[in-house]
């Protein structure tokens, strides 16, 4: 498992490195690479980063998913009971 760390500008270089070499050894493997991006919505910077590579992912991030309204509906309701 690899992160691309897009908000830590000192360690992102190290991690496209690490990710690209990822990729590319299981490429090599003939293994499937799937990746999940861990973002609110879209796909971000990982398109550029593993440009040229052999890699399955949706790219449409969490907010698509229903269970995101229902973690949303919950904490409101947790808030609301603090208040």
């Amino acid at each position: 498992m690899q992160t691309l760390r897009e908000d830590w500008s000192g360690k992102r270089k190290a991690a496209e490195k690490r990710i690209k070499s990822f990729v590319n050894q299981a490429n090599a493997q003939q293994r499937t690479v799937i990746v999940v991006p861990f973002r609110v919505q879209g796909f971000g910077p990982y398109a550029k980063v593993l440009a040229g590579l052999d890699y399955q992912a949706n790219e449409v991030g969490l907010i698509p998913h229903p269970n995101v309204t229902k973690w949303l509906a919950r904490q409101i309701v947790e808030l609301q009971a603090t208040l």
